[in-house]
Order: structure tokens, then C-alpha cells, then sequence
């Protein structure tokens, strides 16, 4: 499903904020109040990335804005807590911090995304556990849904 199918998904309300809902894709989507354009420059490297470091579907990532960021971490009791991201499992969302990712450019939040990912591998709130899976997956692990597990080592030859 191509990105712009997923935007035009069935859209829930949260506060502030819009974000439709995908259960093919991976999606990431903007605040509303954050330009189109500024929006696609986060949006499609951020989707490339996750694609790459294998996150699984059904998941929102959603970059806000300043005003929004500080809105959704008091909502979801995140604030004081990070300045990057912060997954909300029970709503399948991970927010991502848009000043943040300004800041970056034109690196990627790779590590952060990882993270990111260590928590909806791990099903935990646990940073350590999150660091752990995000060291696996940044070292060329395959993650999957259920756990983070190594990729086969290759065959070693013996001698002729």
C-alpha cells in the first residue's frame, strides 16, 4: 500500500493532532499544523529508515510539532522524560519530537528509531531493554514482531 493510500485512511482524533489509521503500511504521518513540505521532508526518509531496520506494520510514527510535542507528552505523561521520541503501545504510535529532527539534518534519527523499535519488539516500557533490541537491530539484526533475532552467519569454508 503506497504512502498516500495510507494517508487517506480512516482518521482518528487525538487532541491536536490527526492520524489515519494503517494496518499495511508503515506510516508516518505530521501534526496538522506542520507544512506539507516540511512534513514530507521528515516523512519519507523517516519511512525508508524504519523499512530498512525492519519495523513491522500497523504502526503510527507521527512528528510534531513544537506546540504538539509538549501537548502530547503531557498527555501521555511523557514530559520531562525525553526530548527525542516516545512509543505509546496501546494506541500502536510512536511521536516523534519534529525540533528534534530538525536538528539532525541531514542525518536520520536512525538510533532513535531504533529504540523506538526496541520497544515495540520487547512489548516493555524497559530503556534498557529498548537499548539492547535498538544495539541488535543498528548492528544488522533482523527484528520481527515478536523478538529481535540474528541473522544466519554466513557458511565458513573448510579445507580443500
Amino acid at each position: 500500500m503506497n504512502r498516500l493510500t495510507c494517508l487517506t485512511l480512516t482518521v482518528i482524533v487525538i487532541p491536536l493532532l490527526f492520524v489515519p489509521i494503517c494496518a499495511d503500511c508503515q506510516m508516518v504521518v505530521c501534526s496538522r499544523t506542520m507544512p506539507e513540505r516540511t512534513c514530507d521532508r521528515f516523512a519519507i526518509p523517516i519511512e525508508n529508515e524504519l523499512q530498512r531496520l525492519g519495523a513491522p506494520s500497523g504502526w503510527k510514527w507521527v512528528v510534531l510539532d513544537a506546540k504538539d510535542w509538549r501537548h502530547a507528552s503531557r498527555m501521555f505523561e511523557a514530559a520531562g522524560q525525553t526530548g527525542t521520541a516516545f512509543t505509546v503501545r496501546d494506541l500502536n504510535t510512536v511521536f516523534l519530537n519534529g525540533e528534534y529532527l530538525q536538528t539532525l539534518r541531514p542525518q536520520l534519527p536512525t538510533r532513535t528509531l531504533a529504540h523506538e523499535l526496541g520497544h515495540i519488539v520487547c512489548r516493555c516500557g524497559s530503556e534498557m531493554v529498548a537499548n539492547e533490541v535498538a544495539s541488535e537491530l543498528l548492528a544488522g539484526y533482523i527484528g520481527d514482531t515478536q523478538t529481535a533475532r540474528a541473522k544466519p552467519a554466513a557458511p565458513t569454508r573448510t579445507g580443500d
